[in-house]
């Protein structure tokens, strides 16, 4: 009894652990004879899965957790490798579509070379010729077409027809990848091409089942391990504008390590055997060991199975091959594993390893009488693996509390090659967490020791905080899943005063919430830079604050200050534009393509600059005149103005002939600044011209040009091209050039 004492690690109050209700004595009930020698241990024991986990699971899956998913590493690769090469020359059977350019040399007699592009039609117009259709037609069909009707116009000539730029296709790549979606890419694109573009193959998915959808039905399904194993790439097909790469979720998988030439975790895709499992994995090695190979299966009544099996000739083959189902482990030994009259004994030990077998050696006698156990071991139960002669394996719970009380009948006799697991209470026992949030240093989860109190949480927990509320804190406990009670507390009885009866004994899964004092308000800080007296941070006074006040504070503006251009912004309003889900602040053009039908394609990005979310657009020549008034906003913590100097002149820039500033004067229009600046570039979209206020305000199109210009005034002129334009890039010049004064979201709803 002393040495139960002395390894078993006492239950938290009022708790049973999964393992102790699972370990019942009717195990042993009708076995007084089912130990000894006189009889032998059945042939085969199902363990039962339940919760919280059986031990037994983690022992015996440890050996595969390193194993990784065999082909995934292929999408590691540098995308670069993968992408089409446009420098190979497209297959015979490459058909021509729109926008396919072909070039056409014809030289002897006479001497002709046409730079041709397939129309939408699927056309190319010749000189003297005329239309020639393309589309459909292979680059040698193409070639033959020309060749005829040249032929009814000139004579004693040679042609040569080669493909120069290659189309654009649209194809989608759906399933289990790591980026669906649609994609452009070119016409020689094939099935691969397309998943690296979607940033390969996630874990769930397939590689044996890769299906090409054209026109909504199944093309073709191509197994990627034809390429991995054999390299054969004959599936690789390539793609049609419209298609769809599809990659579904993976089918069964199995698991196979030891003496293997490529350990690693296989998917299935019908009744693969044991056998096909190893040719799979390279074929075994040299010291493989195949007359016990062992499987672990859990099947579908979740029992837990474990089978040694003969493959070492075509007999035991043709015999055993078992088929393998979805989750199956395979191992195979080494020839080196086998040690004759020894025992192993693993886990919770002091020292682990193999042990000679000597005559009539029992449990207890491996324990070393309990020397061998470590604190706290779980003596509920420890696993004896043990194989029999005719191969099977067996396993046999052992409650190893009674071994050192010197029960006898629990004493088992050891065989060679016997192995003994034994736990530990970490192990078997389910752990027990409470949470701690609110105001706290350090608020989350934390584990539940034995007749922990509230004020241990709150020490594990970095202690409160200068805010933290004292006279209550709330514990939620909740009763079998189904009812919540809400217990309070007094913290200053708890920490300050320390009665015992208030620091209250925390249960499983007790939620503690520490409430702030009400009204609390850290300092909270500005700052303003630029054209005022006295620059800096400053602390706001009240809740009730605004601008003017602070510029007041701040000893008001300098003689070269240019209030119209004031800049504000608060930190706060990118975060409040997420959480509105608004999801599209600029957008830009892209180039548009045809695809293999000739129907337009066009791409929308989306792009915003968290900083310009931040701006507010205020107008402080107003706020000045009435402070106080509608328009003056009220400062919030890590608000920051900037004043500017009073500028030089108008900002011009983009498509006109010379970007620069130019002069102010008064009642002058667009016009006129656009003059001084050489005029418009012949690209120049001038329905498109954007004029940005100092403030940050934005006028487009006829506004803009109607608009009165003042001083500090940006005109933007873009360019009619739109091939990947980007407006953040470009608005965030103009921002650099005028001032910060780019384009900015307004904030219809500012604080007041």
């Amino acid at each position: 009894m002393e040495i139960i004492k002395k390894y078993q690690a006492p239950n938290k109050t009022g708790v049973t652990s999964g393992i102790d209700r699972y370990q019942t004595p009717d195990i042993f009930g009708k076995t007084d004879s089912l130990l000894t020698q006189d009889e032998p241990v059945p042939d085969s024991v199902y363990l039962r899965y339940g919760k919280p986990p059986d031990p037994q699971k983690g022992e015996i899956k440890s050996e595969f957790d390193t194993l990784a998913l065999f082909g995934y590493d292929i999408f590691s690769s540098s995308q670069s490798l993968f992408n089409p090469d446009l420098t190979a020359v497209p297959p015979e059977d490459y058909t021509l579509g729109p926008g396919d350019n072909i070039l056409v040399f014809v030289w002897g007699r006479v001497e002709l070379e046409y730079n041709l592009v397939v129309d939408r039609e699927g056309k190319v117009f010749i000189p003297k010729v005329g239309d020639i259709v393309a589309l459909g037609s292979t680059l040698e069909k193409f070639r033959r077409d020309l060749d005829s009707r040249l032929a009814k116009i000139y004579s004693e000539y040679q042609l040569s027809v080669t493909l120069g730029k290659l189309r654009q296709i649209r194809i989608f790549v759906f399933g289990e990848v790591q980026k669906p979606g649609g994609y452009t890419t070119t016409s020689l694109a094939t099935l691969l091409n397309a998943i690296y573009l979607a940033g390969g193959i996630t874990n769930n998915g397939s590689l044996r089942k890769i299906q090409i959808i054209r026109n909504n039905k199944q093309y073709s399904s191509y197994d990627l391990y034809d390429l991995l194993l054999k390299g054969d790439n004959r599936g690789d097909q390539k793609l049609m504008s419209g298609d769809v790469v599809y990659v579904p979720v993976s089918g069964p998988r199995v698991s196979i390590t030891g003496e293997i030439r490529r350990p690693a975790i296989y998917e299935l895709k019908g009744d693969e055997t044991i056998t096909q499992l190893i040719s799979l994995a390279g074929g075994t090695t040299s010291t493989a060991f195949l007359q016990s190979v062992s499987v672990d299966r859990v099947d579908q009544n979740d029992y837990r199975l474990l089978k040694d099996i003969n493959i070492s000739d075509s007999l035991n083959r043709a015999k055993n091959d078992l088929v393998l189902y979805d989750g199956d482990k395979v191992k195979i030994p080494s020839v080196y594993d086998y040690h004759a009259n020894t025992v192993y004994l693993s886990g919770h030990v002091k020292h682990p390893g193999a042990f000679g077998l000597s005559d009539s050696m029992k449990i207890n006698q491996l324990l070393s009488g309990g020397d061998q156990l470590r604190e706290n071991t779980y003596l509920g139960r420890a696993d004896l693996y043990r194989t029999e002669p005719d191969g099977k394996k067996s396993v046999v719970a052992v409650p190893l509390d009674s071994v050192l009380m010197g029960i006898e009948k629990f004493n088992i006799p050891l065989r060679s090659q016997d192995s003994l697991v034994v736990y530990s209470n970490d192990k078997v026992n389910r752990q027990q967490f409470v949470v701690i949030q609110g105001d706290v240093k350090n608020p989350g989860q934390y584990k539940l020791y034995r007749n922990m109190k509230l004020s241990d949480l709150i020490f594990l927990a970095g202690d409160l905080t200068k805010s933290s509320y004292m006279l209550r804190a709330e514990i939620a406990r909740t009763f079998q899943g189904k009812t919540t009670d809400l217990i309070y507390a007094n913290l200053e009885d708890v920490l300050i005063n320390r009665k015992p009866e208030a620091d209250i004994i925390l249960n499983e899964d007790d939620h503690v919430f520490i409430r702030q004092i009400p009204e609390w308000h850290p300092i909270q800080m500005v700052t303003i830079e630029g054209e005022v007296l006295f620059p800096g941070k400053y602390a706001i006074q009240n809740k009730d604050e605004k601008l003017s006040d602070l510029i007041k504070r701040a000893g008001g503006l300098t003689q070269s200050a240019f209030p119209e251009g004031a800049l504000y912004q608060r930190k706060t309003i990118a975060k409040d534009v997420s959480r509105r889900n608004i999801g599209q602040i600029i957008t830009s053009t892209s180039e548009t393509i045809l695809d293999s039908l000739g129907r337009p394609v066009r791409e929308v990005h989306v792009n915003f600059d968290p900083v310009v979310l931040n701006r507010i657009i205020i107008d402080l020549p107003k706020i000045l005149e009435n402070p106080g008034g509608q328009d003056d906003i009220v400062l919030a913590d890590s608000d920051y103005v900037y004043i500017p100097a009073r500028p030089s002149g108008v900002q011009i820039i983009g498509s006109v002939a010379a970007n620069g500033t130019i002069s102010y004067l008064d009642n002058k229009k667009m016009k006129y600044y656009i003059e001084q600046a050489g005029g418009f570039t012949p690209d120049a979209d001038k329905n498109e011209i954007r004029l940005v206020k100092p403030n940050g305000k934005v006028y487009y199109g006829g506004q803009a040009a109607s608009h009165k210009i003042t001083l500090g005034d940006a005109i933007v002129v873009p360019s009619r091209y739109k091939q990947k334009t980007d407006w953040s890039k470009t608005l965030s010049t103009t921002a650099t050039i005028v001032g910060s004064l780019a384009t900015t979201i307004f904030i219809v709803d500012r604080l007041k």
